[in-house]
């Protein structure tokens, strides 16, 4: 066959228009990811708020449960009269949470890192965890929460009733998100104050990608996402409400 009709070819054996289908073809998938991965990572961050919201609305309504039952919202931490950290509110709206033979096992008596109950607090508990974290246990093997509670409703030797909330349940807060300085479920301390902005610093209310949002269980159990825009005056409603506890019992040491 003469060169004159010869089909040319590249070196690599493919003519000139398979190397542009190529390109072309590359470059649309690059363009599809660069338009579709954001909203994929997009909707998994919705779906973990989302999860965590649930998580929220749950330990809400643990909390109304026992109340129903005890006429209270749950002492906050128990001590033994040496400072000895006993048992906290984590462990006490447990039978309201989960369909488990737990709370039965733990001796009540001895505090929650003891030979006896250590082992049951190395326990997992999914209701505890938000999906925008990867971290489940301590150092120590202890299965973690990543929500504190309102130290004014759930603090040192002492429980609050929703006739204490005088401003109101819709007014107050329960639990919300923290973002760092995780603690053991069982850990009797398990309360932190908001402080402002939400987010800052590492170990306030606020989520992983640090966007100033957090969200929190309300007195009422509904669950709401407050961030910097949100007014300042009510952000600050919300962290004294429902109302002045002595300092001595909201202390996290």
């Amino acid at each position: 066959m003469s060169n004159d009709t010869a089909e040319t070819k590249t070196p690599a054996g493919k003519s000139p228009g398979s190397w542009i289908s190529i390109a072309v073809t590359v470059l649309c998938i690059a363009v599809l990811a660069s338009v579709l991965v954001p909203q994929i990572l997009k909707a998994r961050q919705l779906a973990r708020r989302i999860h965590s919201k649930n998580n929220l609305m749950q330990i809400g309504l643990a909390l109304h449960n026992y109340h129903d039952v005890h006429d209270s919202f749950p002492i906050g931490g128990t001590f033994a009269s040496d400072g000895t950290p006993i048992h906290g509110w984590c462990i006490r709206i447990h039978p309201y949470m989960e369909a488990s033979s737990l709370y039965s096992e733990v001796n009540h008596h001895l505090p929650w890192d003891h030979p006896v109950n250590e082992g049951l607090f190395r326990t997992k508990m999914p209701a505890w965890l938000n999906p925008e974290f990867d971290v489940s246990y301590d150092s120590q093997g202890h299965g973690l929460t990543h929500y504190f509670g309102n130290p004014a409703v759930l603090h040192r030797q002492n429980s609050v009733s929703k006739k204490d909330m005088t401003s109101g349940l819709a007014n107050s807060w329960l639990a919300g998100e923290i973002n760092g300085r995780f603690q053991p479920w069982g850990y009797p301390l398990n309360w932190r104050a908001i402080e402002l902005p939400l987010g800052d610093p590492l170990g306030n209310y606020g989520t992983a990608n640090g966007d100033g949002t957090a969200q929190f269980c309300l007195g009422d159990g509904a669950v709401r996402r407050l961030h910097g825009e949100t007014d300042q005056q009510i952000l600050q409603q919300l962290t004294n409400a429902p109302q002045k506890v002595a300092e001595e019992l909201t202390t996290e040491s």
